[in-house]
């Protein structure tokens, strides 16, 4: 087994945190082994002949990875598309725009989100995925997240499906068998990436009964998946109160 890549971080600001998670900047140097820091301490003494590779952070912070709890990845692909639609114009017209992208667009798209990420910090993300057209896109997602070295928490999020712009027509049955049964499969065989990606499930479309949405996070449940997602925001449209309707029952 190849020994673990050592890397030496010299002189920076480090940002440790107390109990109470308060930060605490120390003038320090940093060791990590592997995917583990190894220790923190001034003035760390390396054997002669150490095959470590030293990062001089003299005048610079040495932070931990930030955690971003809510993107879309794979709407890196779509920046300015929709930068002058009001939310209900997006709800109408954007939402579909996953309809045009095929495996291979997801990929990239998740790739070019994750990579975006880390270039900027942040090495923990909630990814609130919606556009499962067809298993393969879940697939290509996952396969890309795998590729970055980010740690994630895939939310698979059911939702509705453009089936064609003209007339409009819409696939609503969001909770159908090959939905389901993959989401079973990616979340029985997670996690993926050496351990980092973890499968979660998001759900925005709060339109059906009790019985039904009830059954859908008992599912969910029994799959093994505990991080839940979604969307809020108050709009003049109205709406049922979905968690006094729905947090009773105790799902």
């Amino acid at each position: 087994m190849a020994a673990p890549i050592r890397v030496l971080f010299r002189g920076g600001t480090v940002l440790t945190h107390d109990d109470d998670d308060h930060v605490i900047p120390i003038e320090s140097d940093l060791l990590v082994e592997g995917k583990s820091i190894k220790e923190i301490s001034p003035s760390i003494q390396l054997p002669t002949g150490s095959d470590v590779k030293v990062v001089d952070c003299k005048n610079k912070i040495v932070s931990p990875g930030f955690i971003s709890t809510h993107q879309h990845l794979w709407q890196s692909l779509c920046k300015s598309l929709w930068s002058e639609f009001t939310i209900l114009e997006y709800l109408c017209l954007g939402l579909f725009d996953n309809v045009h992208h095929q495996p291979n667009d997801i990929f990239w798209a998740e790739l070019a989100g994750a990579l975006e990420g880390i270039d900027a910090g942040t090495t923990t993300v909630m990814d609130h995925a919606h556009f499962h057209y067809s298993t393969e896109h879940s697939d290509a997602a996952i396969a890309a997240l795998e590729a970055t070295g980010l740690r994630a928490v895939f939310c698979f999020c059911p939702s509705s499906r453009l089936r064609k712009h003209d007339p409009l027509e819409v696939d609503g049955d969001i909770f159908c068998d090959w939905i389901m049964d993959k989401i079973q499969a990616l979340a029985q065989n997670a996690p993926y990436g050496d351990g980092r990606i973890q499968i979660g499930f998001g759900l925005d479309e709060f339109r059906f009964d009790r019985a039904t949405t009830v059954d859908v996070f008992k599912r969910i449940k029994s799959f093994g998946i505990k991080h839940v997602t979604t969307h809020y925001f108050r709009s003049p449209a109205g709406g049922r109160p979905t968690i006094s309707f729905y947090f009773p029952l105790k799902v």
